[in-house]
C-alpha cells in the first residue's frame, strides 16, 4: 500500500495491483473498497489476444484495425451466417416416449429451421470509446443486411432493438456481441427476411499480410500460388491442414499490421470452415478456385440446387 495526498492534503491509500507483469494503481475509496474493474486497455488487450488466437469454430472473428492506435478504438468483426438446423422442440417430441404419440415416432418428420443467412459472410465495424467496457461499443454492419435490430440504411445495430447493447454489462465482450448477432439471425423475425445482394469483386480484394498470389495490379502470380503448398503443405503436398493454414498466416503477417492480418485470417478461416473435406483438408483445387473465381460460381450453383429440393 502506498500513501497518497488527496486534493485537500488529506491522506488516502493507493493499492498497486499487479496484472500480467504490469502494475495498476487503484485508489481505495472512503469505505476502503478496491475498484476491481479491469482497466480499459488491459481488457482490450485480453480481447485482442483472444481474437488473434481464433474463436471457437471460426464462424465469428474480430481484430483491431490499426496496431498503432494506442486507444484501441476501431475493430473489424466477421460473422458467417448460421446454417440451417433441426428445430430442437420437434426433435424432443420425436425422441420422447412413443406411447404418448398417436402415430409411430419414426414417422414424424424433423422440420428444419431454414435461414436465409446460411453461408453468407458479414463484416462489421466495432468502435470502443473511452468508456468501454463500462459502456457498450458502437456496432455497424459494413455488409448490407436486413435484420430487425439493424438500421437498413446505415447498418448500425440499434441498442433499442438489441437487448445486449440496451442492457449492457461490463463483463460482456465484442465476441459476445458477434455471437449474439449470429444467434439473432436464426430468430423467427430474422431468419426469413429477404436479404439485399452484396456481391463484391473478391479477386481484387488486395490487402497487406496476404499470400502475394495477386500482385499490386491484381494479376495472378503462379509462382506465389505454388509457394503456398511448397512452403506450408507438409503433410499433404496438395492440401492444407488447419495448423498449416495458421502457420501460413503467421508467416505472411507483416510487422505492425494487425488490420491486414485480421483480414487475411478472416478470409482463410472462413474458406477453411466452408470448404474443408471430411479429413479436415483444404485442397489445392479449392484454393485455386478462389483465385480464378470458379469456386464462387460452383457454390452459387450448389445453393440454387439446394433451394429446388
Amino acid at each position: 500500500m502506498l500513501p497518497e495526498m488527496g486534493s485537500e492534503g488529506s491522506s488516502r491509500v493507493v493499492a498497486v495491483v499487479y496484472y500480467r507483469g504490469g502494475t495498476c494503481p487503484v485508489t481505495l475509496g472512503v469505505w476502503g473498497l478496491i475498484d476491481c474493474g479491469v482497466p480499459r486497455n488491459f481488457r482490450l488487450l485480453e480481447e485482442l489476444e483472444r481474437g488473434e488466437k481464433g474463436i471457437g469454430d471460426g464462424t465469428v472473428s474480430y481484430g483491431m484495425d490499426d496496431a498503432d492506435d494506442v486507444y484501441m478504438q476501431s475493430w473489424t468483426g466477421t460473422i458467417i451466417g448460421p446454417p440451417n438446423m433441426v428445430h430442437k422442440m420437434h426433435r424432443g417430441i420425436r425422441d420422447g416416449p412413443p406411447q404418448l404419440l398417436l402415430i409411430p415416432c419414426y414417422l414424424l418428420p424433423l422440420p428444419k429451421v431454414l435461414t436465409v443467412h446460411e453461408g453468407r459472410i458479414y463484416q462489421l465495424k466495432l468502435f470502443c470509446g473511452k468508456e468501454y467496457p463500462d459502456q457498450p461499443p458502437g456496432v455497424r454492419f459494413q455488409s448490407r443486411i436486413n435484420m430487425s435490430c439493424v438500421n437498413y440504411e446505415t447498418g448500425v445495430v440499434e441498442p433499442s432493438h438489441f437487448p445486449m447493447l440496451a442492457d449492457w454489462k461490463r463483463e460482456n465482450t465484442m465476441e459476445d456481441i458477434l455471437m449474439q448477432l449470429k444467434k439473432e439471425m436464426t430468430s423467427p423475425q430474422n431468419r426469413k427476411l429477404a436479404q439485399p445482394s452484396d456481391v463484391k469483386n473478391i479477386k481484387l480484394a488486395k490487402h497487406t499480410s496476404d499470400s502475394g498470389v495477386y500482385d499490386s495490379e491484381g494479376r495472378f502470380v503462379q509462382e506465389k500460388f505454388e509457394e503456398i503448398f511448397s512452403k506450408h503443405a507438409r503433410s499433404n503436398g496438395n492440401a492444407l491442414t488447419a495448423q498449416e493454414l495458421d502457420d501460413m498466416l503467421k508467416a505472411n503477417k507483416q510487422p505492425n499490421d494487425s488490420k491486414g492480418y485480421v483480414a487475411a485470417q478472416s478470409e482463410w478461416k472462413i474458406l477453411y470452415f466452408l470448404c474443408k473435406d471430411e479429413h479436415g483438408l483444404l485442397k489445392k483445387e479449392i484454393i485455386r478456385g478462389v483465385y480464378d473465381g470458379s469456386l464462387f460460381e460452383q457454390m452459387a450453383k450448389e445453393q440454387q440446387a439446394k433451394k429446388k429440393k
